[in-house]
């Protein structure tokens, strides 16, 4: 998230909950974990291409700041408690 919200493409795993914040293809590279040859191209891959990197860090800082802002992380959490609090209770 902090590269990502410094306006940088992401080279990471595809593992836990990395692709859920990491578009593949739009806001950075996700490759197999335990694959470093694959690491090793997609970094390669977004040296050689500024343009595109520069775009994937764009889109990266654009979905850090709409997903994960306090203002949007308050209301998530507050919704969540509301949900939580207004669900019947087990006896």
């Amino acid at each position: 998230l902090e590269a990502m919200l410094a306006g940088r493409a992401v080279v990471a795993t595809r593992a836990g909950g990395t692709p859920e914040v990491v578009d593949h293809g739009k806001t950075g590279l996700l490759v197999p974990p335990d694959d470093p040859e694959s690491l090793a191209a997609a970094v390669c891959e977004l040296l050689r291409d500024g343009p595109r990197r520069d775009a994937m860090g764009r889109a990266g800082h654009d979905r850090v700041c709409a997903q994960f802002s306090e203002d949007v992380t308050v209301a998530k959490t507050e919704a969540l408690y509301a949900e939580i609090l207004s669900a019947p209770r087990l006896a």
